[in-house]
This record gives structure tokens, sequence and C-alpha cells, in this order.
């Protein structure tokens, strides 16, 4: 690496000393001491510069001296104003009023340095820039204060030179001119902590920063100047023309001030009439004009990147009559003429990727660069690195633009030799950061500074801060630009990096990943507005974004990115939405992919109360294994994602704790949860639905009536009476509660009719036990069909079936039909029945159908009965598509080998059993069966069956 140590200085300096090298003109760098010269040459330039006169203010009320400035509000309204402090001299440490310290170094490491220390709001220091110019010729100079350390507090001081307010990491002065043998001694410096400013964030921090002076001869070219001169350069000898104002020989004119010279062919036509008898010449003047970027883009269809450096230049060809120019025929050519005139024009040695644009009449036409001055024809231009000239032909005069990479270019002298080489370091796009070369010769990304000693030092690194006003700082890693960041900064990325530690942003940035590749080992939390853009991400780990505020919405945005999840058995969310109130989510033209072996959802609302979160989606193309969005929380209306492609299957949510809400506008659907609330409290009074006969029998014809069934059963029996659904019932939305009644066992005892109707997408929390559209039932249900049912949400609660915990005695089921349905319990789980009760009763089950349905469990599960302790009596039952799933870790199963035991003739061989470790020994209990599960008490080691039967596995 071509590099000694990291310094700081803008890339103002590294342009400037580039362009000393090209044009001849010389380059001095300044460290200011009190009183003491420090004299550099370099060339013709003689150079002394001084600091002088360091003195300390603080704020008071008191009307003193200058006004600090006023506060409006608050405890502390009112003007403020200076007070004189401190007055130190060089190496001494002076005090202001807080506390806080100031100090200029002139020795050590810390040489040519200003420290300021845990300065507050009103606290300043002022200094006088002498400067004496040995010089046999004039120079430019300009005074710059350029951070070394402490950039929070810097970029919160105020930095005034010779009465200009200036802002970045290095705040530059104007360029001023200088005579030879000049000296000025009172180039005033002011560094202050704004009055308004909230002191609280910089207390106790420090800052160190750099005074110099920059100066070159006094007719280089500088960034803010592109030509010296606005001479017109008149051609030696006259010109003769026909009678026609034609020119009967090729003119030359040469501006030997702008180096730029024209040739007019033979036949070239002038625009003015002149008397015959008046002596006609030529002139040339050349104008420099506005190089920014935007006055080009006024002028013409091109920008000048970031990149480029540029020269603008208004090229005239004026008629000279009797040795006077005729200011009425400033372009003494006739544009309509077509020939073909030729210029030439010096913009400096050794540049790359130059480029040439022409605008006239409001149309800017790109020239085309030739290999050879030869091939140089209209439109196409050559240029001459080693001369540093440019060559094209036209035929109309106005106004040219160059544009060319803003390369760096240092002289590195061998110190044993003496022998030098030109160090030529390539432009990004990016000003001020260049590419070049470590050891091993691999590509890497670099700063250039100037070091006390003259040489000039690159600082590495894979990432830059570019600042609001386009100030770039090198960082060695990407996660340390984004630690360093403060409100209105981009972090860019150079080269590809990773996140191998977890990182909080906690300002509002924008990360340019600049189509380089981010590897996300490690969290990135957003506690501000974050963004996240150009690139790919490779991610392992996730992002999170903490709580907001109503005014101040914590946010994080993923705009044109490549992102690629890999968290092998990682349930973890890529976006985890920890904070819980103003938060937003967006993915904007996105490609999103999964790479692993994960289920977890690409944004997740989990555990807590959201309010005022939002997740949306537009443009994206999403290649994901698992789900988009998972609501698991109480999330309030406010809380929603929106799409532009909807997939509603990629929506998931606890359907036991919300329900989810769609709202479709013009161009997207709009998803947001709700916590679920209970049926019966939504009914008030009887519905009309509800109707009861003069017998006590009930016809049930709306949702609100089957809840009114819930609400109000514990206080009868319905012995002998018949409830009839009249309706299909949609019981999505709300929470059932199973139906209590007041007679036996809390059990239904009269006969339910569901007159072939269908009740769907009822939803159950596990009670302790007893669980279903009953709790439990003595008496009869028939021609009923449960539909997407959802019944019981954990494996902790026993005694859960679809239509009823319970049975006791006598029961009959009869036409019941059970599909597309989810069933969870502990133990006695089954689709129709959890648990038929009751030794001496008979459970008849006839032409019920299971099909389509997961039943999950621990012990005694099985497709139509969890359990039976009566007698089952079961006939014309089908089941299909009946799935199982353990509820218990899968190694706690054992199935049984063959002829490991018979009962009653009834080989239980291969049947599933759960094995529970007791008292030193292994107890079994009935698993999983087809049917239903016969009642065993616990067989411990030698499985003896207490002669009951035993319903198996297929």
């Amino acid at each position: 690496m071509k590099s000694k140590k990291k310094s700081l200085l803008t890339s103002l300096l590294a342009i400037v000393l580039c362009l000393s090298l090209i044009t001849g003109s010389t380059f001095a760098l300044f460290t200011s001491t009190d009183k003491v010269d420090i004299t550099v040459k370099s060339g013709k330039v003689k150079i002394a510069a001084t600091v002088d006169d360091l003195k300390l203010y603080s704020a008071t009320i008191e009307e003193t001296e200058d006004v600090a400035g006023t506060i409006a509000t608050g405890n502390h309204a009112a003007t403020y104003y200076y007070e004189g402090v401190d007055e130190i001299g060089v190496d001494e440490k002076g005090y202001f009023t807080n506390t806080g310290t100031a100090e200029y170094h002139t020795t050590g490491e810390k040489k040519g340095t200003l420290e300021l220390d845990r300065v507050t709001p009103g606290d300043k220091v002022t200094f006088s820039v002498g400067l004496t110019n040995s010089s046999n010729v004039n120079i430019k100079y300009r005074v710059v204060v350029t951070v070394t350390s402490g950039l929070k507090l810097f970029r919160a001081l105020k930095v005034k030179i010779d009465g200009s307010n200036l802002t970045g990491v290095s705040r530059t002065g104007n360029w001023t001119s200088l005579a030879a043998g000049g000296t000025i001694s009172d180039i005033p410096v002011e560094i202050y902590m704004p009055i308004d400013l909230d002191g609280e964030e910089y207390m106790d921090i420090s800052t160190a920063m750099t005074i110099t002076v920059e100066a070159v001869q006094g007719n280089a070219k500088t960034t803010d100047e592109i030509l010296t001169t606005e001479v017109a350069a008149v051609a030696e000898e006259q010109v003769q023309t026909n009678a026609d104002k034609e020119t009967t020989a090729a003119t030359v004119i040469t501006d030997t001030d702008n180096l730029v010279t024209v040739t007019i062919p033979e036949g070239t036509k002038l625009t003015a009439t002149a008397d015959p008898a008046d002596d006609l010449s030529l002139a040339v003047k050349v104008k420099p004009q506005d190089t920014s970027s935007a006055a080009l883009e006024d002028i013409g269809n091109f920008t000048v990147l970031s990149n480029k450096e540029s020269a603008s230049y208004d090229v005239s060809v004026l008629l000279v009559v009797n040795g006077e120019i005729d200011d009425n025929a400033e372009h003494a050519v006739d544009n309509d003429n077509d020939e073909v005139i030729t210029v030439t024009m010096f913009v400096g040695t050794g540049l790359t990727g130059v480029e040439l644009y022409h605008t006239h009449e409001g149309n800017t036409t790109q020239f085309t660069s030739v290999a050879n001055a030869n091939d140089v024809d209209t439109d196409k231009f050559y240029y001459n690195a080693e001369t540093g000239y440019v060559t094209f032909k036209t035929t109309n005069f106005s106004e040219y633009t160059v544009l060319y990479n803003a390369d760096f270019a240092y002289e590195k002298v061998d110190e044993v030799t003496g022998e030098s080489e030109i160090i030529v370091l390539a432009a990004t796009e990016d000003a001020g950061v260049y590419i070049s070369t470590d050891e091993d010769g691999k590509e890497t990304y670099v700063t250039v500074a100037e070091d006390e000693d003259g040489n000039v030092v690159e600082t590495v690194g894979n990432a830059c801060i570019i600042d609001s006003n386009g100030v770039i700082t090198m960082y060695a890693t990407l996660r340390s630009a984004i630690t360093s960041a403060i409100s209105g900064d981009t972090v860019k990325l150079l080269k590809d990096d990773s996140i191998t530690s977890n990182t909080t942003v906690s300002e509002n940035i924008v990360i340019d990943l600049n189509g380089n590749t981010m590897t996300q080992n490690r969290s990135i939390t957003s506690s501000a507005e974050l963004v996240i853009k150009n690139g790919k991400i490779n991610e392992s780990s996730y992002f999170t974004v903490s709580n907001g505020e109503e005014n101040n919405v914590h946010s994080l945005s993923f705009k044109n990115v490549e992102l690629t999840r890999n968290q092998i058995n990682q349930n973890l969310q890529l976006v985890q939405l920890y904070g819980k109130k103003y938060v937003s989510i967006d993915f904007e033209n996105c490609s999103l992919s999964f790479d692993g072996t994960d289920n977890a959802p690409i944004v997740g609302f989990t555990g807590g109360t959201y309010e005022d979160c939002s997740v949306n989606f537009s443009g994206n193309e999403i290649d994901w294994s698992y789900y988009w969005v998972t609501f698991a929380s109480k999330s309030g209306t406010e809380c929603y994602a929106t799409f532009d492609d909807v997939n509603e299957d990629k929506i998931s949510y606890d359907i036991f704790e919300y329900k989810v809400h769609k709202e479709i506008t013009d161009n997207s659907t709009k998803f947001y949860s709700e916590s679920l609330p209970y049926w019966v409290d939504q009914i008030s009074e009887q519905p009309d639905e509800f109707v009861v006969d003069e017998f006590g029998n009930v016809s049930i014809g709306s949702e609100e009536a089957l809840a009114y069934l819930s609400k109000t059963a514990s206080t009868k029996s319905y012995a002998g009476k018949t409830i009839t659904l009249t309706a299909d019932l949609d019981m999505s939305g709300y929470l059932w509660t199973p139906i209590k009644c007041a007679g036996s066992a809390n059990s239904f005892e009269g006969t339910f009719d569901g007159n072939n109707h269908t009740i769907s997408n009822i939803i159950a929390k596990n009670s302790s036990y007893g669980t279903g559209l009953f709790f439990s039932v003595i008496g009869t249900v028939r021609n009923l069909t449960m539909k997407n049912a959802h019944i019981g949400k954990t494996t902790n609660g026993n005694v859960v079936g679809i239509v009823t915990g319970y049975t006791y005695g006598n029961v009959t089921f009869d036409n019941i039909i059970v599909e597309d349905s989810f069933l969870t319990g502990f133990g006695k789980v089954g689709a129709i029945i959890g648990m038929a009760g009751d030794p001496g009763g008979v459970t008849t089950v006839t032409n019920c159908i299971v099909r389509n349905t997961t039943i999950k469990g621990t012990y005694n599960v099985a497709t139509f009965i969890g359990l039976a302790q009566n007698t089952v009596a079961m006939s014309n039952c089908t089941y299909s598509d009946v799935a199982y799933e353990y509820g218990d870790n899968e190694s706690s199963y054992t199935v049984l080998g063959e002829n490991t035991v018979t009962d009653n003739g009834i080989d239980i061989s291969g049947a599933i059993y759960w094995v529970y470790p007791y008292d030193n020994t292994y107890c079994y209990f009935t698993g999983w069966a087809n049917y239903y599960n016969d009642y065993i008490e616990d067989i411990v080691n030698s499985i003896e069956m207490d002669g009951h039967t035993h319903n198996t596995l297929d």
C-alpha cells in the first residue's frame, strides 16, 4: 500500500495538487503556529504563515460585545452576548465559562492542531492567520480548517473564515490573491457553537482540527476558476477578403493567455460588411463559463457526474476594423456557412476519460473521440495527453465544455535514489475517492491527503460517508461507516463487505450498496429512518425496528435490493418488529429469494400490541417458501400490510387470537389485524332468529342466535327438547365458547338437529377440560356438518372434540360430517368426541365422515373418539385424508414390536404408544388409533392390558 498514515483533508486539496502538477504551477501547504513562521518552499512559491491572537469567549445575557444569538422560547429564552473569558498563547490551555477548554499545539504529533473540549452553546474561539508571500510571483491562497478527530462535535460547530460561514469536514475559505512580496496579518477565523443548539448531546466530548493554508501560483487553475483572462487575441496579419467578404487565405489566431488557437480556412465568409478601404482582421475571445452541474444542465442535455471535472469555454471570433473590435459583429464568421474551423484548446496533461460537448442555439452535441489528430472531423475530437491539448473541428462558434475524470496524480520520490515517479489514482464516481492497489496488487478504494512532511497519504476503506455537503470520509468497514454516520449522511459501500457485529442505526441515513453485496451475519436495528438501496444483501441474521413516536416514525426501507435469506435452521423473520409503535417497513422494487431451511416470514408482528405500524410491498419479485407477513400480535386497525400484488395465502396469523381484515383500493390491498373477541360478548339480547316454540323447542337461524344459545344455556337443561338449525352459519371473526347447559355435568341433554346445515369457521381455544361446539352431550346430535373448524389452540388442554369434548351415558351421533378442520389437545382428542365417559353407557356413532382434517395430540388420539370408557357401537363410518401430528417430541413415542402383546385375541403390535418416564420406570399410554381408543389403565413395563380391547392403527 502506498500509504503512511491516516490524514483528513478535503478532496479539493487533492484536485488542486493534481492540477498543479499538470499545469506547472506550484502548491504549498503550511501548518500555522503562533508567532513562529514556518517557511516552506515549493517551486517559485515562498510562503510563511502564522496564527496569532487566540481569544476565548462565552455567552452571557449581559450586553458586553457582539450578539451571540437569541433563544426565543423556553426557560433560557433571552438574547445572549459574547464575553471575553481568556486569552492564550500557543501550547497553553484556555478555559470557557462552563469549564470547557481550548488549546493550540505547535509541537509533537499534535503540531498545528487546535483542540476543543466540553464546549457548550455560546463558546467561541477566535484567532488571526497571517501570511507573507516571499515569492517573486503573485499567488492565490486560502485558509482551511480540517477536523482530525471528534467529527460529531466538529459538525455541530460553526466556522467563519474571513467573514464567510463554512460547512463540511474541511472548512475552506475563498481563494484570495496576494501580490509578490505582499503581507497580510489579520485573516480572521471564528469557531463557535451556536447559542441555540441543544448542547446536551455534545457534553463530555472533544474535537481536534488543523489550521492550514493552501497556496498556488496566481495563474494556476483552481476549482473556482477555469480561465484567468478574457483577452481578445488579434491575428497578426490582416484578413484578406474578396468582394463577397470571404477570406482569401487561411487565418490562424492564437490566444496565448488562454492557450486557444483557431484556424479559419480560406473561403470563410465574414458576417460584417465594411468599406473596402478598411483594414480588416480577426480576433478570438475566450470567456470562462459556469461549470456547475446545474448550469451545464441548463445549457444542454448532459450533466457533470461527481467523478468528472469540467472546463467550459465560450469561444467567439470577432471582426477587427482598422485596429478596433467591432462590438456589433461579435461573431464575425457566418454560422450558416459550412466551412470547417479548427479549434485547439489546452485542457491539461495526463487527463483520462476526456469528453467534449458543443452547445449551439440550445442544442448540445457530444463529440466523438478519435485516436489520431488526422481523423478529426466535425463532431470528432482528439486529445493529446502529453501536450494537454484537445483538437476539434466545428462550423459554429459558441460554448464548448470539456469533461474529464478527476484522477489524482502525485509525485513519489525515492529517498535513497532520488528517483521519482508519477502515481495516478483513477477517479471513481464519487469525487475524492480513488482506486489504488495494495501490496498484493488487489484493487482498493482510497482517499488522499498530504501529511505534515509533504507526503501524500492514502486512506483505505471499504465504505465512505458522503455528508449533506458532499464531503467524503473514508472508513475501513461498512459497519464503522454506518455507526459514524449522522442524519442526512449517505453511507456508500465501495466493495463487498460484511456486518459481523450487531449494529444499531440511530440517525436518519441512507446505505447505498452501490451495486455491491452486504453480507449480514448479525442484526441491524433501525431506531430512526434507514434506507438501504441499490445492491445485494446475503442475510443470515435479521433486521429489527425499534419503537418510534407519532411525529417520528422509525422506518426501514429496501429499494432496488436483491435480498437472499439463508437462515439455516433459524426460525427468524427477515424483519423482526420488536418496535410496536409507529414503525414502517417498505420493500420497493426488490428481489427476495429463499436459500435455507427455516419457515419464518419476511416480516412478523410478534409478541405484543402494535400501533400505527405498516408493512408495504411494491413492485417486488418474491420467491419465498413461506409467509410474507405474519400477524401474531394484538394489533389495532392502524397496524397493516399493503401489497401491490396480492397473495392472500402468504398472510399468516394466529386465528385463535386475531382476525384479519382486508381493504381494497385502486392500487393495492391492505390487510390489518385486531384482537379476536368472543361471540358471547357480542350478544346483548335475544336475536329474532332464536325462536322458541310452545313446547320449548328452539330454532336457530343466525350466527347471533347460536351465540345466544351459548350465552344463555347455563340456565337451561334442554332435556327432552330439540334445537334445530334453519340456516348455514359462518362463525368466523369471533371466538367460540362451548355450550354448557344447566343439566347433569353441564351437559346438553336434548337433541341437536343440524337439519343438514353447516356450521363453518368455528374457532375455540382449549379450556382445561372439555372443548368443542358443546362442552358435553347427554343426548343426540344429528344431521350436522362442521367445516373448517379450529378447536384447541395448544396441546395443553384435555378432552377436545370438534362436536363435543365429553359425552356421558347413552348418546347418539348420526350423520355427522367433519371436514377441512384442525384439532389440537393433550389427551382424549377426537374429531367428533374427545372422550366418551361413563363405563355403563353406550356411545352410538353411525353414518359419520371425517375427511381432510388434522388431529394433533400427545396420547389417546383417534379419528372419531379420542378415548371411550364405555361401549362403542360404530357403523357405516369412514375417514379419508386424516393427518396425525405429534403433540410431544417424536422420540417420546414407540411403535410396539410384532407380537408384543395381545389382548382378548386382538393383536395390537404395531400400535403407536406414548412413553412417559415415571418412578424409574416407563409408563406406556395408548397413542393413536384410527377410529377410537378403548380405555386402558396406565401400563407399566409389562404392558398388561387389564382385559380391555384396543383398536389399532392399520
